[in-house]
């Protein structure tokens, strides 16, 4: 007996040009619109990340407060501060200088004096007020912020007659143009003068006793920001004044230890 046979050709039939084209259209376009979702989600671990950071570094500038009395100094030959930057004088504070925090505790076996931050000696450990893991533990590299490329957290104590350029950065760390602000009234706008109302620049110096770190944030620039055109095409401009921050033309997404 003959069975029944089910007639075919024995081919398969594949995929024509156009069904393979709408495919990846698709795809494309699912991907263009994931893209800025996802992109929104890693901006925003980043920033946690980086607030996380500043939390932890306010948390130690107030211990090292508490236990001497005043916050470390941002600015060379304030307060027998000998480094050069911020950023670096944050760290040498904070840590220590063979970075095992003060007093007692620091003495090595070579029987080195218990060092005190703003000389001397000192009877009591303190510290360290901040832990980096670093191959040298006496030289800690700055800290850094989440983004991409990593940035240094710049740290400044706001002093009376305070040096805006005391953050200078190295590399890809910074700015390596020599300033991160484009002049002194950009980082008053940024940091909010004692007396905003106030045109005269002495008046608006700062004179509180609390501190600034701050990191770049996304868009890698310090402070206020706005678009410009010229014949290249927009470029980012950082000689802002009061009246574009006013009106939305300027942006700043700085994470900092203070709330806009």
């Amino acid at each position: 007996m003959k069975r029944a046979h089910v007639g075919h050709t024995g081919t398969v039939r594949g995929f024509t040009l156009v069904e393979l084209l709408l495919v990846m259209g698709i795809i494309v376009m699912l991907v263009g619109l994931l893209f800025p979702a996802v992109n929104a989600a890693v901006t925003a671990v980043r920033t946690a990340a980086t607030q996380t950071t500043i939390n932890n570094l306010s948390a130690g500038l107030e211990a090292f407060k508490q236990d001497w009395g005043m916050y470390p100094p941002s600015e060379i030959n304030k307060d027998g501060c000998t480094k050069s930057d911020g950023y670096v004088a944050l760290i040498y504070y904070l840590m220590g200088e063979r970075g095992t925090g003060w007093g007692s505790l620091a003495v090595t076996a070579s029987g080195d004096q218990p060092l005190a931050p703003f000389g001397g000696t000192a009877s009591v450990a303190y510290g360290p007020y901040y832990k980096i893991t670093a191959a040298n533990p006496g030289l800690p590299e700055p800290v850094q912020d989440a983004f991409k490329p990593g940035m240094v957290i710049f740290y400044y104590r706001y002093d009376l007659g305070y040096n805006w350029q005391c953050n200078r950065g190295n590399g890809t760390l910074g700015n390596t143009a020599g300033t991160n602000f484009y002049s002194e009234l950009c980082f008053q706008l940024l940091a909010k003068p004692l007396d905003p109302t106030s045109t005269s620049a002495t008046a608006q110096r700062w004179v509180r006793l609390d501190y600034l770190l701050i990191s770049a944030g996304p868009d890698r620039y310090w402070g206020y920001v706005k678009e410009v055109a010229t014949a290249g095409g927009p470029r980012v401009d950082q000689n802002v004044i009061q009246g574009e921050i006013n009106s939305g033309v300027a942006m700043c997404d700085d994470v900092c230890n203070f709330k806009y």
